[in-house]
């Protein structure tokens, strides 16, 4: 799959095949494949590297989305390659939540609430967590909502965190966005503050 021929021929076959689950189970495992020893033989994430790599990934989430069992095995590999650190893990979990069921990337989303602190401290990581809660949904989108809540002054003024804090207000259901508005306003001089501080700015500027 490093070459631009090795690309074209997996898509094919994955094409092909779609349905087929002996086929596109053999296909994906031998994309996640494993030496005898065990051990990885490359990472599926490498591919990020290469021009090709959306139509690759997606592709393959593709045709695993109708098997539990495909989904599972890409989703943890996903994980164990740190998907919610790399540079393009925003675009790959966009697709990962777009092709594939929600009870078999749910958890995406769990392991992002469980490690929102670390996430906020880059710009990968707050990317990401705006793509894991835009997909979450029942009690994973109640706890992303009381989590804004409840540290809503810190992500708003936050250098990272305020991009999260920015989505949420702009793209957020409407009694979510009343609730913090609510928390970051109030009388009007949570805004001050907000306008005063360089990153709370972009949150205030959200506000209306």
């Amino acid at each position: 799959m490093d070459s631009r021929e090795g690309h074209e021929v997996l898509v094919a076959l994955l094409r092909a095949c779609a349905g087929r689950h002996a086929e596109v189970h053999a296909i994906v495992h031998a994309a996640l494949g494993r030496n005898p020893n065990g051990r990885q033989r490359h990472a599926l994430l490498r591919l990020t590297k290469h021009g090709y790599w959306e139509t690759c990934l997606k592709e393959l989430m593709t045709a695993a989305a109708p098997y539990h069992n495909l989904c599972a095995a890409l989703v943890h590999r996903f994980l164990s390659e740190g998907v919610m650190e790399h540079t393009n893990g925003d675009q790959l979990l966009r697709h990962c939540f777009a092709t594939m069921p929600y009870q078999d990337t749910m958890v995406l989303v769990q392991h992002a609430l469980s490690n929102m602190g670390a996430m906020l401290e880059s710009v990968s990581g707050s990317k990401c967590l705006v793509e894991c809660y835009a997909a979450a949904q029942g009690e994973e989108l109640r706890a992303f909502q009381e989590t804004l809540l409840t540290h809503a002054h810190i992500f708003a003024m936050g250098e990272h965190s305020n991009y999260f804090m920015q989505h949420a207000l702009e793209h957020g259901d409407v009694e979510t966005r009343r609730r913090l508005l609510d928390r970051l306003v109030g009388d009007g001089g949570g805004l001050v503050e907000l306008a005063l501080d360089c990153y709370g700015s972009y949150v205030a500027e959200a506000c209306f």
